[in-house]
Protein backbone atom coordinates (compact mmCIF):
# COMPACT_ATOMS: atom_id res chain seq x y z
CA UNK A 1 0.00 0.00 0.00
CA UNK A 2 1.33 3.42 -0.93
CA UNK A 3 1.47 6.35 1.48
CA UNK A 4 -1.05 9.18 0.98
CA UNK A 5 -0.32 12.86 0.87
CA UNK A 6 -2.59 15.41 2.59
CA UNK A 7 -5.17 16.93 0.23
CA UNK A 8 -3.25 20.16 -0.35
CA UNK A 9 -0.48 18.17 -2.07
CA UNK A 10 -2.70 16.30 -4.47
CA UNK A 11 -2.27 18.90 -7.20
CA UNK A 12 1.42 17.92 -7.35
CA UNK A 13 0.63 14.31 -8.15
CA UNK A 14 1.68 14.46 -11.79
CA UNK A 15 5.16 15.76 -10.97
CA UNK A 16 5.93 13.68 -7.87
CA UNK A 17 6.73 9.96 -7.69
CA UNK A 18 3.76 7.80 -6.79
CA UNK A 19 4.97 7.07 -3.25
CA UNK A 20 4.76 10.80 -2.39
CA UNK A 21 1.04 11.20 -3.14
CA UNK A 22 -1.90 9.45 -4.70
CA UNK A 23 -1.47 6.36 -6.85
CA UNK A 24 -0.71 7.35 -10.45
CA UNK A 25 -1.41 4.60 -12.97
CA UNK A 26 -1.24 4.34 -16.74
CA UNK A 27 -3.11 2.91 -19.71
CA UNK A 28 -2.17 2.78 -23.40
CA UNK A 29 -3.89 1.67 -26.55
CA UNK A 30 -3.67 -1.80 -28.03
CA UNK A 31 -2.04 -0.38 -31.17
CA UNK A 32 0.49 1.60 -29.13
CA UNK A 33 1.40 -1.47 -27.07
CA UNK A 34 1.70 -3.54 -30.22
CA UNK A 35 4.13 -1.05 -31.75
CA UNK A 36 6.17 -0.15 -28.69
CA UNK A 37 5.47 -2.77 -26.04
CA UNK A 38 3.79 -2.29 -22.67
CA UNK A 39 6.11 -4.30 -20.42
CA UNK A 40 4.38 -5.86 -17.41
CA UNK A 41 1.01 -4.35 -18.33
CA UNK A 42 0.19 -3.72 -14.66
CA UNK A 43 -0.42 0.05 -14.93
CA UNK A 44 2.55 0.95 -12.74
CA UNK A 45 4.25 3.24 -15.28
CA UNK A 46 3.95 4.41 -18.86
CA UNK A 47 6.32 1.65 -19.97
CA UNK A 48 4.31 -0.93 -18.01
CA UNK A 49 0.88 0.51 -18.81
CA UNK A 50 -2.34 -1.45 -18.89
CA UNK A 51 -3.19 -2.48 -22.43
CA UNK A 52 -6.62 -1.13 -23.44
CA UNK A 53 -9.34 0.20 -21.13
CA UNK A 54 -10.31 -3.35 -20.24
CA UNK A 55 -7.04 -3.57 -18.32
CA UNK A 56 -7.57 -1.25 -15.32
CA UNK A 57 -9.41 -2.64 -12.30
CA UNK A 58 -11.52 -0.26 -10.23
CA UNK A 59 -11.98 -0.48 -6.47
CA UNK A 60 -14.07 1.32 -3.86
CA UNK A 61 -11.50 0.91 -1.06
CA UNK A 62 -8.80 3.56 -0.98
CA UNK A 63 -5.24 2.27 -1.05
CA UNK A 64 -5.69 -0.98 -2.95
CA UNK A 65 -2.54 -1.91 -4.87
CA UNK A 66 -2.69 -2.02 -8.71
CA UNK A 67 -6.29 -0.82 -8.69
CA UNK A 68 -7.77 2.57 -9.59
CA UNK A 69 -9.61 3.59 -6.45
CA UNK A 70 -10.78 6.87 -4.82
CA UNK A 71 -8.37 9.81 -5.26
CA UNK A 72 -6.15 7.96 -7.75
CA UNK A 73 -5.07 9.22 -11.18
CA UNK A 74 -5.29 7.20 -14.37
CA UNK A 75 -3.10 8.67 -17.11
CA UNK A 76 -4.07 7.96 -20.74
CA UNK A 77 -0.81 7.80 -22.70
CA UNK A 78 -1.82 7.16 -26.33
CA UNK A 79 -3.15 9.22 -29.21
CA UNK A 80 -4.87 6.33 -30.95
CA UNK A 81 -7.35 4.72 -28.57
CA UNK A 82 -10.07 3.12 -30.69
CA UNK A 83 -12.74 0.41 -30.75
CA UNK A 84 -10.13 -2.27 -29.98
CA UNK A 85 -9.55 -0.59 -26.59
CA UNK A 86 -13.16 -0.61 -25.39
CA UNK A 87 -13.89 -1.51 -21.76
CA UNK A 88 -17.41 -2.83 -22.31
CA UNK A 89 -19.35 -3.45 -25.50
CA UNK A 90 -20.92 0.01 -25.44
CA UNK A 91 -18.60 2.20 -23.32
CA UNK A 92 -14.95 3.03 -23.90
CA UNK A 93 -14.14 4.04 -20.29
CA UNK A 94 -16.55 2.45 -17.81
CA UNK A 95 -15.48 2.57 -14.13
CA UNK A 96 -17.53 -0.24 -12.57
CA UNK A 97 -17.07 0.57 -8.88
CA UNK A 98 -17.53 3.48 -6.50
CA UNK A 99 -14.41 5.40 -7.39
CA UNK A 100 -15.68 8.74 -6.01
CA UNK A 101 -13.00 11.11 -4.74
CA UNK A 102 -13.25 12.70 -1.33
CA UNK A 103 -13.10 16.47 -1.89
CA UNK A 104 -12.52 19.15 -4.52
CA UNK A 105 -8.78 18.82 -3.85
CA UNK A 106 -8.84 15.01 -3.92
CA UNK A 107 -10.81 14.03 -6.98
CA UNK A 108 -10.41 10.70 -8.75
CA UNK A 109 -8.92 11.73 -12.07
CA UNK A 110 -8.67 10.61 -15.69
CA UNK A 111 -6.15 12.75 -17.55
CA UNK A 112 -4.84 12.61 -21.09
CA UNK A 113 -1.79 14.72 -20.26
CA UNK A 114 1.00 12.14 -20.31
CA UNK A 115 3.72 14.68 -21.13
CA UNK A 116 5.34 14.57 -17.65
CA UNK A 117 6.03 10.89 -18.34
CA UNK A 118 7.27 11.17 -21.91
CA UNK A 119 3.91 10.70 -23.60
CA UNK A 120 1.52 12.98 -25.50
CA UNK A 121 -0.02 16.15 -24.11
CA UNK A 122 -3.57 15.05 -25.00
CA UNK A 123 -4.93 11.53 -25.39
CA UNK A 124 -7.27 10.80 -28.30
CA UNK A 125 -10.18 8.40 -27.84
CA UNK A 126 -12.11 7.45 -30.99
CA UNK A 127 -15.38 5.52 -30.86
CA UNK A 128 -15.07 4.67 -34.53
CA UNK A 129 -18.78 5.20 -35.09
CA UNK A 130 -19.54 1.88 -33.38
CA UNK A 131 -19.24 2.60 -29.62
CA UNK A 132 -22.04 4.41 -27.78
CA UNK A 133 -20.23 6.40 -25.08
CA UNK A 134 -16.75 7.68 -24.39
CA UNK A 135 -16.90 7.93 -20.57
CA UNK A 136 -19.73 6.66 -18.37
CA UNK A 137 -19.71 5.86 -14.64
CA UNK A 138 -23.22 4.39 -14.82
CA UNK A 139 -26.48 5.57 -13.28
CA UNK A 140 -25.27 5.59 -9.66
CA UNK A 141 -24.12 8.90 -8.17
CA UNK A 142 -20.35 9.35 -8.30
CA UNK A 143 -18.73 12.38 -6.69
CA UNK A 144 -15.48 14.30 -7.05
CA UNK A 145 -14.50 13.13 -10.53
CA UNK A 146 -12.06 14.96 -12.81
CA UNK A 147 -11.62 14.41 -16.56
CA UNK A 148 -9.10 16.52 -18.43
CA UNK A 149 -6.96 16.76 -21.58
CA UNK A 150 -8.78 14.04 -23.53
CA UNK A 151 -10.16 14.23 -27.05
CA UNK A 152 -13.37 12.19 -27.39
CA UNK A 153 -14.90 11.72 -30.83
CA UNK A 154 -16.67 9.26 -33.08
CA UNK A 155 -19.22 8.01 -30.51
CA UNK A 156 -22.90 7.36 -31.23
CA UNK A 157 -24.54 8.76 -28.06
CA UNK A 158 -22.33 10.75 -25.68
CA UNK A 159 -18.77 11.90 -25.36
CA UNK A 160 -19.04 12.05 -21.57
CA UNK A 161 -22.17 11.20 -19.61
CA UNK A 162 -22.90 11.74 -15.92
CA UNK A 163 -26.32 10.17 -15.69
CA UNK A 164 -27.14 10.52 -12.00
CA UNK A 165 -29.89 12.71 -10.56
CA UNK A 166 -29.98 16.47 -11.02
CA UNK A 167 -30.23 16.81 -7.23
CA UNK A 168 -27.10 14.72 -6.58
CA UNK A 169 -24.11 16.73 -5.35
CA UNK A 170 -21.39 15.55 -7.73
CA UNK A 171 -18.54 18.09 -7.74
CA UNK A 172 -17.23 16.99 -11.12
CA UNK A 173 -14.53 19.00 -12.90
CA UNK A 174 -14.34 18.52 -16.68
CA UNK A 175 -11.51 20.63 -18.04
CA UNK A 176 -9.47 21.18 -21.21
CA UNK A 177 -11.11 18.38 -23.22
CA UNK A 178 -12.04 18.39 -26.90
CA UNK A 179 -15.32 16.57 -27.57
CA UNK A 180 -16.63 16.50 -31.11
CA UNK A 181 -18.44 14.54 -33.80
CA UNK A 182 -20.71 12.66 -31.41
CA UNK A 183 -23.33 11.89 -34.01
CA UNK A 184 -26.91 10.68 -33.83
CA UNK A 185 -30.42 12.11 -33.50
CA UNK A 186 -30.20 12.35 -29.66
CA UNK A 187 -26.43 12.53 -29.22
CA UNK A 188 -24.73 15.08 -26.95
CA UNK A 189 -21.06 15.92 -26.48
CA UNK A 190 -21.71 16.27 -22.73
CA UNK A 191 -24.83 14.98 -20.96
CA UNK A 192 -24.89 15.60 -17.24
CA UNK A 193 -27.11 15.59 -14.20
CA UNK A 194 -25.82 16.74 -10.84
CA UNK A 195 -25.14 19.84 -8.80
CA UNK A 196 -21.78 21.55 -8.32
CA UNK A 197 -20.45 20.42 -11.71
CA UNK A 198 -17.89 22.56 -13.55
CA UNK A 199 -17.09 22.48 -17.28
CA UNK A 200 -14.07 24.73 -17.83
CA UNK A 201 -11.88 25.38 -20.85
CA UNK A 202 -13.33 22.65 -23.07
CA UNK A 203 -14.15 22.65 -26.76
CA UNK A 204 -17.40 21.14 -28.07
CA UNK A 205 -18.17 20.84 -31.77
CA UNK A 206 -20.47 19.07 -34.23
CA UNK A 207 -22.66 16.99 -31.98
CA UNK A 208 -25.93 15.42 -33.06
CA UNK A 209 -28.27 17.22 -30.66
CA UNK A 210 -26.94 19.48 -27.87
CA UNK A 211 -23.27 20.20 -27.57
CA UNK A 212 -23.82 20.49 -23.81
CA UNK A 213 -26.88 19.37 -21.86
CA UNK A 214 -26.93 19.69 -18.08
CA UNK A 215 -29.35 19.66 -15.15
CA UNK A 216 -28.31 20.67 -11.63
CA UNK A 217 -27.82 23.69 -9.39
CA UNK A 218 -24.57 25.63 -9.10
CA UNK A 219 -23.42 24.64 -12.56
CA UNK A 220 -20.26 26.35 -13.81
CA UNK A 221 -19.77 26.67 -17.57
CA UNK A 222 -16.75 28.86 -18.13
CA UNK A 223 -14.18 29.61 -20.84
CA UNK A 224 -15.51 26.94 -23.22
CA UNK A 225 -15.84 27.02 -27.00
CA UNK A 226 -18.93 25.43 -28.53
CA UNK A 227 -20.01 25.41 -32.16
CA UNK A 228 -22.19 23.58 -34.68
CA UNK A 229 -24.81 21.97 -32.41
CA UNK A 230 -27.80 20.01 -33.69
CA UNK A 231 -26.00 18.30 -36.56
CA UNK A 232 -28.53 15.46 -36.65
CA UNK A 233 -31.49 16.71 -34.56
CA UNK A 234 -34.74 17.51 -36.30
CA UNK A 235 -36.94 20.56 -35.76
CA UNK A 236 -35.87 22.90 -32.97
CA UNK A 237 -33.71 20.40 -31.07
CA UNK A 238 -30.03 20.99 -30.48
CA UNK A 239 -28.35 23.92 -28.74
CA UNK A 240 -24.80 24.82 -27.85
CA UNK A 241 -25.85 24.83 -24.19
CA UNK A 242 -29.15 23.60 -22.82
CA UNK A 243 -29.12 23.99 -19.07
CA UNK A 244 -31.51 23.58 -16.20
CA UNK A 245 -34.61 21.78 -17.45
CA UNK A 246 -35.12 20.63 -13.83
CA UNK A 247 -32.62 22.45 -11.59
CA UNK A 248 -31.03 25.81 -12.51
CA UNK A 249 -30.16 27.86 -9.43
CA UNK A 250 -26.83 29.49 -8.68
CA UNK A 251 -25.33 28.99 -12.15
CA UNK A 252 -22.24 30.72 -13.55
CA UNK A 253 -22.10 30.84 -17.36
CA UNK A 254 -19.15 33.06 -18.21
CA UNK A 255 -16.58 33.88 -20.88
CA UNK A 256 -17.69 31.29 -23.42
CA UNK A 257 -17.36 31.54 -27.22
CA UNK A 258 -20.48 30.11 -28.84
CA UNK A 259 -21.58 29.94 -32.45
CA UNK A 260 -24.29 28.29 -34.52
CA UNK A 261 -24.77 27.97 -38.24
CA UNK A 262 -28.40 26.79 -37.99
CA UNK A 263 -31.31 29.14 -37.37
CA UNK A 264 -33.21 26.94 -34.91
CA UNK A 265 -30.26 26.34 -32.55
CA UNK A 266 -29.68 28.61 -29.53
CA UNK A 267 -26.27 29.62 -28.23
CA UNK A 268 -27.60 29.09 -24.70
CA UNK A 269 -31.05 28.27 -23.32
CA UNK A 270 -31.28 28.39 -19.53
CA UNK A 271 -34.00 27.20 -17.19
CA UNK A 272 -37.57 26.06 -17.77
CA UNK A 273 -40.86 27.86 -17.24
CA UNK A 274 -42.18 27.52 -13.70
CA UNK A 275 -38.98 26.26 -12.08
CA UNK A 276 -36.48 28.28 -10.02
CA UNK A 277 -33.75 29.93 -12.09
CA UNK A 278 -30.97 32.18 -10.83
CA UNK A 279 -27.38 32.95 -11.68
CA UNK A 280 -24.99 35.02 -13.74
CA UNK A 281 -24.48 35.17 -17.50
CA UNK A 282 -21.29 37.13 -18.04
CA UNK A 283 -18.94 38.05 -20.90
CA UNK A 284 -20.15 35.39 -23.31
CA UNK A 285 -20.02 35.76 -27.09
CA UNK A 286 -22.60 34.34 -29.49
CA UNK A 287 -22.17 34.37 -33.25
CA UNK A 288 -25.52 33.53 -34.78
CA UNK A 289 -26.37 32.01 -38.13
CA UNK A 290 -27.48 35.16 -39.98
CA UNK A 291 -28.79 38.68 -39.59
CA UNK A 292 -32.21 37.43 -40.73
CA UNK A 293 -32.45 34.59 -38.19
CA UNK A 294 -36.13 34.09 -37.33
CA UNK A 295 -35.80 31.38 -34.64
CA UNK A 296 -32.26 31.44 -33.27
CA UNK A 297 -31.73 33.42 -30.05
CA UNK A 298 -28.36 34.14 -28.50
CA UNK A 299 -29.34 33.87 -24.81
CA UNK A 300 -32.82 32.60 -23.92
CA UNK A 301 -33.74 32.70 -20.21
CA UNK A 302 -36.66 30.90 -18.58
CA UNK A 303 -37.87 30.07 -15.08
CA UNK A 304 -38.61 32.01 -11.90
CA UNK A 305 -35.86 34.11 -10.35
CA UNK A 306 -33.19 36.73 -11.01
CA UNK A 307 -30.60 36.42 -13.75
CA UNK A 308 -27.76 38.94 -14.00
CA UNK A 309 -26.53 39.30 -17.58
CA UNK A 310 -23.43 41.46 -17.90
CA UNK A 311 -21.01 42.14 -20.71
CA UNK A 312 -22.38 39.63 -23.24
CA UNK A 313 -22.07 40.08 -27.00
CA UNK A 314 -24.15 38.65 -29.83
CA UNK A 315 -24.63 39.24 -33.51
CA UNK A 316 -26.75 37.82 -36.32
CA UNK A 317 -29.42 36.27 -34.13
CA UNK A 318 -33.09 36.88 -33.40
CA UNK A 319 -32.46 38.30 -29.91
CA UNK A 320 -29.42 39.30 -27.93
CA UNK A 321 -31.25 38.33 -24.71
CA UNK A 322 -34.81 37.14 -24.23
CA UNK A 323 -36.23 36.82 -20.70
CA UNK A 324 -39.38 34.70 -20.46
CA UNK A 325 -42.13 34.43 -17.86
CA UNK A 326 -40.96 34.67 -14.24
CA UNK A 327 -37.47 35.99 -14.96
CA UNK A 328 -36.21 39.23 -13.47
CA UNK A 329 -33.43 40.26 -15.84
CA UNK A 330 -30.72 42.64 -14.69
CA UNK A 331 -28.89 43.36 -17.93
CA UNK A 332 -26.00 45.79 -18.15
CA UNK A 333 -22.99 46.23 -20.40
CA UNK A 334 -24.33 43.96 -23.16
CA UNK A 335 -23.80 44.54 -26.89
CA UNK A 336 -25.78 43.20 -29.84
CA UNK A 337 -26.10 44.05 -33.52
CA UNK A 338 -27.65 42.79 -36.73
CA UNK A 339 -30.55 41.13 -34.93
CA UNK A 340 -33.78 40.21 -36.68
CA UNK A 341 -36.39 41.08 -34.03
CA UNK A 342 -35.32 42.52 -30.65
CA UNK A 343 -32.12 43.52 -28.94
CA UNK A 344 -33.06 42.79 -25.31
CA UNK A 345 -36.64 41.83 -24.54
CA UNK A 346 -38.36 41.04 -21.30
CA UNK A 347 -41.25 39.00 -22.63
CA UNK A 348 -44.68 38.08 -21.33
CA UNK A 349 -44.55 37.44 -17.59
CA UNK A 350 -40.95 38.59 -17.06
CA UNK A 351 -40.87 40.97 -14.14
CA UNK A 352 -39.22 44.19 -12.93
CA UNK A 353 -36.39 44.12 -15.46
CA UNK A 354 -33.44 46.49 -15.34
CA UNK A 355 -31.87 47.24 -18.72
CA UNK A 356 -29.01 49.69 -18.28
CA UNK A 357 -25.84 50.64 -20.14
CA UNK A 358 -26.39 48.31 -23.09
CA UNK A 359 -25.64 49.03 -26.76
CA UNK A 360 -27.82 47.60 -29.53
CA UNK A 361 -27.68 48.43 -33.24
CA UNK A 362 -29.42 47.43 -36.46
CA UNK A 363 -32.51 45.69 -35.13
CA UNK A 364 -36.27 46.38 -35.44
CA UNK A 365 -36.81 47.05 -31.68
CA UNK A 366 -33.74 47.74 -29.58
CA UNK A 367 -35.18 47.42 -26.04
CA UNK A 368 -38.53 46.02 -24.93
CA UNK A 369 -40.32 45.58 -21.61
CA UNK A 370 -43.80 46.06 -23.05
CA UNK A 371 -45.02 42.56 -22.13
CA UNK A 372 -43.33 42.34 -18.72
CA UNK A 373 -45.10 42.72 -15.39
CA UNK A 374 -44.12 44.99 -12.52
CA UNK A 375 -42.07 48.12 -13.10
CA UNK A 376 -38.99 47.93 -15.29
CA UNK A 377 -36.11 50.36 -15.70
CA UNK A 378 -34.56 51.28 -19.08
CA UNK A 379 -31.66 53.67 -18.53
CA UNK A 380 -28.46 54.85 -20.19
CA UNK A 381 -28.65 52.57 -23.21
CA UNK A 382 -27.65 53.28 -26.78
CA UNK A 383 -30.02 52.12 -29.50
CA UNK A 384 -28.90 52.84 -33.05
CA UNK A 385 -30.71 52.08 -36.29
CA UNK A 386 -33.76 50.62 -34.58
CA UNK A 387 -36.03 50.36 -37.61
CA UNK A 388 -39.34 49.94 -35.74
CA UNK A 389 -38.76 51.50 -32.29
CA UNK A 390 -35.95 52.37 -29.96
CA UNK A 391 -37.81 51.43 -26.78
CA UNK A 392 -41.13 49.68 -26.20
CA UNK A 393 -42.27 49.69 -22.59
CA UNK A 394 -45.23 49.72 -20.24
CA UNK A 395 -46.62 53.08 -19.22
CA UNK A 396 -45.35 52.63 -15.65
CA UNK A 397 -41.79 51.71 -16.59
CA UNK A 398 -39.02 54.26 -16.09
CA UNK A 399 -37.01 55.43 -19.10
CA UNK A 400 -34.13 57.85 -18.71
CA UNK A 401 -30.75 58.86 -20.10
CA UNK A 402 -30.93 56.80 -23.31
CA UNK A 403 -29.51 57.70 -26.70
CA UNK A 404 -31.80 56.61 -29.55
CA UNK A 405 -30.15 57.45 -32.84
CA UNK A 406 -31.67 56.96 -36.29
CA UNK A 407 -34.76 55.21 -34.95
CA UNK A 408 -38.16 55.04 -36.58
CA UNK A 409 -39.98 55.73 -33.31
CA UNK A 410 -38.14 56.76 -30.16
CA UNK A 411 -40.26 55.51 -27.25
CA UNK A 412 -43.55 53.65 -27.27
CA UNK A 413 -45.92 52.54 -24.54
CA UNK A 414 -46.54 49.11 -25.99
CA UNK A 415 -47.00 50.17 -29.64
CA UNK A 416 -48.27 53.72 -29.05
CA UNK A 417 -45.66 56.48 -29.40
CA UNK A 418 -45.09 58.51 -26.24
CA UNK A 419 -42.81 61.36 -25.29
CA UNK A 420 -39.33 60.23 -24.19
CA UNK A 421 -37.86 61.45 -20.94
CA UNK A 422 -36.16 64.82 -21.00
CA UNK A 423 -32.74 63.16 -20.61
CA UNK A 424 -33.15 60.88 -23.61
CA UNK A 425 -31.40 62.16 -26.74
CA UNK A 426 -31.02 61.38 -30.44
CA UNK A 427 -27.30 62.04 -30.75
CA UNK A 428 -24.87 60.32 -33.13
CA UNK A 429 -22.92 58.19 -30.64
CA UNK A 430 -19.47 58.60 -32.15
CA UNK A 431 -18.47 54.95 -32.18
CA UNK A 432 -14.81 54.02 -32.67
CA UNK A 433 -15.96 51.74 -35.50
CA UNK A 434 -17.78 54.50 -37.37
CA UNK A 435 -21.47 54.54 -38.22
CA UNK A 436 -21.77 50.76 -38.77
CA UNK A 437 -19.51 49.00 -36.25
CA UNK A 438 -19.52 45.20 -36.37
CA UNK A 439 -17.07 44.22 -33.59
CA UNK A 440 -17.16 44.58 -29.83
CA UNK A 441 -14.47 47.25 -29.73
CA UNK A 442 -16.11 49.06 -32.62
CA UNK A 443 -18.89 50.07 -30.20
CA UNK A 444 -16.52 51.92 -27.89
CA UNK A 445 -17.04 55.68 -27.89
CA UNK A 446 -14.49 58.17 -29.13
CA UNK A 447 -13.17 60.56 -26.46
CA UNK A 448 -14.85 63.32 -28.45
CA UNK A 449 -18.29 61.66 -28.38
CA UNK A 450 -21.04 64.07 -27.29
CA UNK A 451 -22.39 61.24 -25.10
CA UNK A 452 -19.39 61.30 -22.76
CA UNK A 453 -20.74 62.10 -19.31
CA UNK A 454 -24.23 62.77 -20.70
CA UNK A 455 -26.04 59.93 -18.93
CA UNK A 456 -28.08 59.86 -15.73
CA UNK A 457 -26.75 57.90 -12.76
CA UNK A 458 -29.20 55.02 -12.33
CA UNK A 459 -27.59 52.84 -9.65
CA UNK A 460 -24.90 50.21 -9.21
CA UNK A 461 -24.22 48.83 -12.67
CA UNK A 462 -21.22 47.73 -14.73
CA UNK A 463 -19.94 48.33 -18.23
CA UNK A 464 -18.80 45.81 -20.86
CA UNK A 465 -15.35 45.55 -19.26
CA UNK A 466 -16.79 44.72 -15.84
CA UNK A 467 -15.98 48.12 -14.34
CA UNK A 468 -18.34 49.80 -11.88
CA UNK A 469 -20.04 52.83 -13.41
CA UNK A 470 -19.67 56.02 -11.37
CA UNK A 471 -20.81 59.58 -12.13
CA UNK A 472 -20.43 61.24 -14.54
CA UNK A 473 -21.85 58.36 -16.51
CA UNK A 474 -22.08 57.75 -20.25
CA UNK A 475 -24.88 55.90 -22.05
CA UNK A 476 -24.03 52.57 -23.64
CA UNK A 477 -21.97 49.51 -22.85
CA UNK A 478 -18.65 51.36 -22.67
CA UNK A 479 -17.76 54.41 -20.64
CA UNK A 480 -15.74 57.08 -22.44
CA UNK A 481 -11.96 56.70 -22.36
CA UNK A 482 -11.56 60.23 -21.06
CA UNK A 483 -12.80 61.57 -17.77
CA UNK A 484 -13.16 59.74 -14.46
CA UNK A 485 -12.22 56.07 -14.60
CA UNK A 486 -14.85 53.76 -13.11
CA UNK A 487 -13.67 51.65 -10.19
CA UNK A 488 -13.17 47.95 -10.61
CA UNK A 489 -15.93 45.90 -9.11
Amino acid sequence: MMRRAPPFLLGLALTLPAWAGVDVMFVRSDADCERNGCGLQNGSSRLNAWRTFAGPAYGASDGTANVVDPEDILVLCSEDFGPADVDTATVMIAPNNNISGTSTTARTRWTGDCSPYGGPKMAKVNGGGTIDRGFDVGSTNRQYIQIDNIEFYGFDQYGIINQGLATDADYWLVEANYIHDIRGLSSDCWFGRGSDVSLVGNRFDRCGQDNVYHEGDRFVFRSNKASNPGMDAAGTQGDNLQYGTTEAEGFDISENLLSSQTDVKQCAIVGVNGSPTSGILTANQCDGPSATAALHSAFFLQGTGTVIAQGNYAKESRYLIYAASGVKLIGDGNIGHDLSEYGIQCGTGATDCELTHNTVARVPVCFSTESASGTSKIANNIGADCTTAGIRKNAGDTETGNDLYRVSSMVENETTPTAPSASTVTTAPGFVGGTQPNTVNGFRLLPTSPLCGAGVYAGKYFDKTGRRILPPVTPGAFQCSSGRAPALR
